[in-house]
């Protein structure tokens, strides 16, 4: 079902922005194509070829569980440059859509969205049969591809025949079939897609990644770091996150931090196409599918009223040929939107009809409406979901701070660097260290995990102290313990820089005001 978020005048609107001189793109004509001009072939579905005057070239890299609110600083109205410089950097040369919304929680449905512009039914699979009409179909013949579709398979295999031939999925949904599909992301995977990137002509340059979704286990610079007994702190059927405020921060700091990845792989992305040449003239977007809340009174994946300010809001951003400066837009955008807008910019006249429309004709405020995992259709107003928004940002600021970096995310950043020298009077509370010989010795380099996720369990009654961390005798993470499965723990990712080859010392105390107490 379309969203319902256009204005009366919508499409007497042009693009509302902060600071960007007026681009070209928003002189171009737009109509939607007749749907008797498809044409449906046995094998793969495809739509009738465009016929294309333009050779801009696309790079579109669409992330996974990304909300904008993480990228965000307190306010809202920045990125936060400290965290993410990548995504600072983009977004001072293109657009930024901070009110983007999505039209499905999950991968199944919301990649397909991306792709065609067509908000599908709940059993349709993502796969080309069923999708005969999309931005491949559209670009087929006349651009080089580049595309790296690992979980859905939209794109025929005659366009993209590294994705291989369509698996099997009678009887699934499009969330079972995406599950079922489900590879975790690689680095080189990555590098595979920027290496394709052409450096002249027509090429459409496509890539879904799915980071930051969990699993975390990313450091930002492409590691991995260890898995442990609260990797997944969530409930028993995994839709709610589980221990309470403290379990919950313990999963967001891994989350902020694993979005590091997407922004190291943002600055990459950048850096590759103007290598290429292509920069100036290339329609680059970067969006996600959906996004993913971090309340703990709620779903953490589908979309109720209450969290859409995590999950609705999936990031989006669009560097149009010829584009220079950055700018902010609070129009109310959509990922159905994309496919119209990428035609729109190209010149090509839609051979078929879509739910989305050309950014230009975007509006605002109306009402947010996401087809969830429950095959429920959820929906709030859209002055609703920036209020939810700001909320999120809010409680991110109170449990993980505002103005630190990724590595120094926790309740008491003021800590951090302090020498490990606990005060008289010890604690009668005992700490153990989960996975203990990771530490004696750290092998560092060739390709091992990094053991930088330290956490473990701590006796008496401690959920919700504040757990200072201490690695080679300096305080370099803070965290709460809290109740999960039966016992009280505790647990952050440490900088990696803490951390050198051969043996590690690692102390944990509690934090009480400005004293430490060394815990057994």
């Amino acid at each position: 079902m379309l969203p319902v978020r256009r204005g009366i005048f919508a499409r007497m609107q042009v693009l509302a922005i902060s600071t960007l001189a007026p681009l070209v793109f928003l002189v171009l004509s737009f109509s939607s194509g007749d749907r008797d001009r498809l044409i449906f072939p046995e094998g793969d579905a495809r739509a009738e070829a465009a016929q294309l005057s333009s050779r801009t070239p696309v790079v579109e890299v669409v992330f996974d569980g990304l909300p904008t609110a993480t990228l965000m600083n307190r306010s809202g109205k920045r990125i936060n440059a400290k965290r993410f410089p990548g995504f600072a950097k983009l977004a001072d040369q293109s657009t930024w859509y901070r009110n983007n919304t999505t039209v499905a929680d999950f991968t199944g449905r919301a990649i397909p969205a991306i792709e065609t512009g067509i908000n599908p039914g709940y059993r349709t699979l993502p796969i080309a049969s069923e999708h005969p009409n999309s931005i491949f179909t559209l670009l087929g013949g006349e651009y080089e591809f580049n595309v790296h579709e690992p979980v859905t398979r939209v794109c025929p295999q005659s366009l993209c025949p590294r994705s291989g031939p369509n698996p099997g999925g009678e009887g699934l949904t499009a969330g079972e079939f995406a599950q079922e599909m489900f590879v975790k992301p690689r680095p080189r995977q990555f590098k595979r897609f920027l290496d394709g990137i052409p450096p002249h002509g027509r090429s459409f340059n496509f890539i879904h990644f799915e980071v930051p979704h969990e699993p975390f286990h990313f450091l930002p610079d492409g590691r991995s770091y260890n898995f442990t007994p609260i990797s997944d702190v969530a409930n028993h059927n995994g839709q709610k996150w589980a221990g309470g405020r403290g379990g919950t921060a313990t999963t967001w700091q891994r989350h902020y931090i694993q979005t590091g990845y997407a922004d190291t792989l943002t600055r990459r992305m950048i850096r590759r196409v103007k290598r290429a040449g292509i920069w100036n003239e290339a329609l680059v977007i970067v969006t996600a599918d959906h996004g993913m809340s971090f309340d703990p009174r709620t779903f953490r994946r589908i979309a109720f009223p209450g969290n859409f300010g995590g999950i609705a809001n999936p990031v989006l951003f669009i560097k149009y040929p010829g584009q220079t400066e950055g700018a902010v837009s609070n129009l109310h955008t959509s990922t159905i939107d994309i496919v119209p807008t990428t035609a729109q910019v190209l010149g090509i006249e839609l051979p078929y009809e879509t739910d989305g429309v050309p950014i230009s004709e975007a509006g605002y405020g109306g009402s947010i409406r996401i087809s969830n995992a429950f095959n429920k259709v959820a929906h709030e107003p859209f002055r609703k979901f920036r209020r939810e928004r700001r909320r999120v940002l809010r409680r991110a600021a109170r449990q993980l701070g505002s103005h630190t970096g990724l590595f120094q995310l926790g309740p008491r950043s003021s800590l951090l660097g302090r020498r490990a020298r606990a005060s008289h009077g010890g604690s009668a509370a005992n700490a153990t260290l989960d996975s203990r010989l990771d530490f004696r010795p750290v092998v560092l380099g060739g390709g091992r995990k990094v053991p930088a996720f330290v956490n473990g369990t701590i006796g008496g009654s401690a959920a919700g102290s504040v757990i200072a961390i201490a690695v080679n005798g300096r305080i370099v993470a803070t965290c709460r313990a809290f109740r999960f499965k039966g016992q009280t723990r505790w647990g952050a990712v440490v900088p990696p820089s803490a951390l050198h080859s051969g043996s590690n010392s690692v102390g944990v105390y509690l934090a009480r005001r400005n004293r430490l107490v060394r815990l057994r």
